[in-house]
Order: C-alpha cells, then structure tokens, then sequence
C-alpha cells in the first residue's frame, strides 16, 4: 500500500487539490442550482431530478421548482424530519394517503410474499422463447 501511495503523491504531489482552480471552474458555471449540481452534495438532488422528470411531463422553471420541494428539502438542517412529518399529508402516488390497506401494503412491501399466491410467470413470458 505504501508504494501506491508514495506514487500516488510522485505523480500528484502532497497537494493533490487545485483549489484555485476549482473556485475558478466554479465560477465559470452559471446559475446557483447549477453551481449545487456540480457539487457532490447536489449530486442526489440531479439524479432524483432526473429520474423523476422521465415520467412526467416538461414544466416551466417556477413550476419545476416547486415540484420539488422534496429534494429541496434534502439540503435545509431538519430537512429529513420536514419530509417525515409531511409524508402522510402527501396525495398518491407520492404519499400513502387515499389507498386502501392492501394497496399501501404492496406499495411498501409490507406483506408476506408466498410463491403459491404470487407465482412468477414462466420462462417463455419472461423472454419470449
């Protein structure tokens, strides 16, 4: 290991980080919520973004916004105990509220799962053979 690490710092240096030059790349990126998903820390915040507006339709930019207020909570001190306590106050699909018992248990897999009620469908289902 000390070998790597002694090329490690031939091939970098002791100081690996260019923090110069980082503050200048992030300068050049314009927008604040650009800026953030550039950052490991906006990195959930792009993907889940992301995700979500492949099963959606397109919105302006306010709206867009405000549509995710979740994942904006994510990055506030206390954000995940707004999210908890908001959960239940949610519409379907995202909340649990207006399901029927059988309905919320499935969507959380809160069941007991046996093969003789839920029996997978056969090989030439699955792949067309």
């Amino acid at each position: 290991m000390q070998i790597e690490l002694t090329d490690a710092v031939n091939e970098h240096g002791n100081k690996p980080y260019n923090w110069a030059t980082l503050k200048q790349k992030m300068g050049e990126i314009k927008g604040i919520a650009n800026k953030m998903k550039a950052t490991p820390f906006g990195w959930p915040f792009a993907y889940i973004k992301h995700e979500r507006d492949l099963h959606r339709p397109k919105a302006g930019k306010i709206w867009s916004f405000l549509r995710d207020w979740d994942i904006w909570l994510f990055f506030f001190p206390f954000g995940w105990f707004l999210l908890a306590m908001t959960r239940a106050l949610r519409k379907a699909p995202y909340g649990y509220r207006g399901m029927s018992k059988k309905e919320w248990r499935t969507k959380t897999g809160s069941y007991f799962w046996k093969l003789s009620d839920n029996p997978m469908p056969s090989r030439s289902e699955r792949f067309g053979d």
